[in-house]
């Protein structure tokens, strides 16, 4: 029970560190505003294109390119391939052998069945970031 209690304010100390959860339209916002000077160039070929356009980045086609990640990256782990983006991070199905766990609250032994998981492996890229966090906040 004491390492229950233990465990139940050590969560709560660390939700106080952590800032606010980004979920998709504020990461979609970020990256909006992040592209903000920069322009989409379509045009300039004197043979297709007499003019030259220069469009911004909308939340619309950001919108568009993260699904569209979204969805290669879930497709490729459904392959059962890995997903590698150098210095950030790696995303790869891992195989979880079958094994014996204990339900403490029916007091009751179960088997777990093999599986694959996700793996998400944090490249130096992130673990820098993570880093700085620290720094700032402890």
């Amino acid at each position: 029970m004491k390492s229950r209690i233990l465990l139940e304010i050590r969560k709560t100390e660390e939700t106080k560190i952590m800032n606010n959860e980004v979920i998709k339209p504020g990461l979609i916002k970020r990256i909006v505003d992040k592209l903000a000077d920069k322009k989409i160039v379509i045009g300039g070929n004197k043979q297709l294109y007499t003019k030259k356009y220069h469009l911004q980045y909308t939340q619309e086609i950001v919108d568009n390119v993260l699904t569209a990640y979204l969805q290669t990256l879930e497709d490729i782990i459904e392959d059962g391939d890995t997903v590698v983006l150098n210095g950030y991070m790696t995303v790869e199905p891992k195989y979880w052998k079958a094994r014996k766990a204990r339900n403490v609250y029916a007091g009751e032994n179960i088997e777990v069945p093999a599986k694959y998981r996700v793996r998400i492996k944090p490249g130096i890229k992130l673990e820098r970031a993570c880093n700085r966090f620290n720094e700032k906040k402890l």
